[in-house]
């Protein structure tokens, strides 16, 4: 009997084992009808959002993959169309496409952005639409929360910048001013809120041919532009999820902007934001990150500790790189088209990432292998984040 249990013992713990080592390192998101090219956990983690090219975002739970809600506007056609106080406004034919979708800081809102020019407000926990934002021409390119939730600044194609009340979705402020600069006309490109609130951080991009981009802080409460300081014509995104390490010494930039192929480097932020990059070279450059052997980068953010670094590619794969000295430190593998997304969870133990094969995977790190490293003598002895 003594012996009967023992077998039994040992033949449990093997199939724990089996069980253990045969669940998989991912939890894919089925649904979407297109490519899904952006998503977004929730600020506590549980929710994510991904947004797609079938016009449609949806909302998961993180924990289990399964599908929450299908945020998918009803045609203006069909509604009653508010104005925004003092602008003129047109609305084009019904033709829906969410480029982005961001969180309220306390997770109960999610807004997206459209083509058909709106912007709209949604419930997380009901997937009720709130709020449709009518006062942009033209396509928004960005939405972004303040850190009370209680405010939403939006950008567009227009060359407009707005300030909406999200609690009755009136538009509150009509920014202006922020191309005024004796250059080529062009558009504010990405915008942030301050931590405290009190402040909006603007990107405009003033030149499209060689992308100079011309950074504006205002008051977020009169619009009044407080300061401005040109950054370098090389970096890619400033206001893009995570592209500068949480200290700000360190920022993720493609080397050649626009030119497909073009690797990533991580770079000193301070030396790269005030001088002039010539014939390809990054100012500041601390290593470069490329997916072999013809992957072509669609996207890079560091972890929310800033000692990784994440880069999503056309090689159908994501990568881990340690933000300290380059090194690969993971492979993502499995999906069967370009990976066009890729970020970390607010903790840094998951990852997410969108593909061109109509589904997103969240990717629990822990369960992914990690890459044969060089010893300890051979890295990088930078310390800072």
């Amino acid at each position: 009997m003594k012996h009967f249990l023992c077998l039994a013992f040992v033949l449990f713990l093997s199939a724990c084992c089996l069980q253990a080592e045969e669940t998989p390192a991912f939890i894919e998101l089925k649904g979407h009808e297109s490519i899904v090219d952006y998503a977004v956990f929730s600020p506590d983690g549980k929710r994510a959002a991904t947004k797609s090219w079938d016009r449609t975002t949806r909302i998961w739970d993180t924990a289990t993959g399964k599908e929450l809600h299908k945020l998918s506007p009803v045609p203006d056609a069909e509604r009653e169309i508010p104005n925004f106080e003092g602008m003129a406004i047109a609305i084009p034919m019904f033709t829906t496409f969410s480029p982005k979708a961001a969180f309220s800081p306390d997770g109960k809102l999610i807004a997206t952005i459209h083509t058909d020019p709106t912007v709209r407000i949604w419930d997380v926990e009901s997937g009720e639409e709130l709020h449709t934002l009518f006062g942009h021409t033209k396509p928004a390119i960005f939405a972004a929360f303040s850190p009370d939730g209680k405010k939403l600044v939006t950008g567009s194609w227009d060359e407009t910048v707005l300030t909406w009340d999200t609690a009755t979705g009136n538009g509150i402020l009509i920014h202006e001013g922020f191309l005024d600069t004796g250059r080529d006309k062009g558009i504010v490109s990405a915008a942030a809120f301050t931590s405290d609130g009190t402040k909006i951080v603007l990107m405009c991009t003033t030149d499209v041919h060689i992308r100079s981009k011309i950074v504006r802080i205002c008051d977020a409460e009169s619009g009044e532009i407080l300061d401005t300081f040109l950054n370098s014509p090389s970096l890619r995104s400033l206001f893009s999820p995570a592209p500068f390490s949480p200290c700000g010494t360190k920022v993720v930039v493609q080397k050649m902007v626009g030119y497909m192929g073009s690797p990533y480097a991580v770079v000193n932020a301070d030396t790269n934001l005030r001088e002039q990059g010539m014939g390809g070279q990054v100012p500041g450059e601390l290593f470069e990150m490329r997916h072999r052997p013809f992957g072509s980068i669609t996207f890079a953010a560091f972890s929310p500790d800033g000692k990784k670094v994440i880069t999503a590619s056309t090689d159908k794969t994501a990568r881990i790189w340690d933000a300290h000295s380059g090194a690969e430190l993971q492979s993502l593998e499995g999906h069967t088209g370009f990976v066009w997304y890729a970020i970390f969870s607010p903790d840094g133990k998951r990852v997410i990432t969108t593909s061109e094969d109509k589904t997103a995977r969240i990717w629990d790190m822990e369960r992914v292998p990690v890459l044969p490293q060089p010893p300890p003598s051979e890295r990088s002895a930078i310390t800072d984040f």
